[in-house]
């Protein structure tokens, strides 16, 4: 498996903040390894 980082750029803020809804919809409250995504209001 081959694995690519990307730096955080504003064209990738609405796909991060989707990823955090859809774990909060699942009742995942902490979101390991995100760096306090599931932590910060934006």
């Amino acid at each position: 498996m081959k694995l690519t980082l990307v730096r955080p750029t504003l064209e990738l803020k609405e796909k991060a903040l989707d990823y955090r809804q859809e774990h909060f919809d699942n009742n995942e409250m902490v979101i390991n390894g995100s760096e306090l995504l599931d932590k910060t209001d934006s």
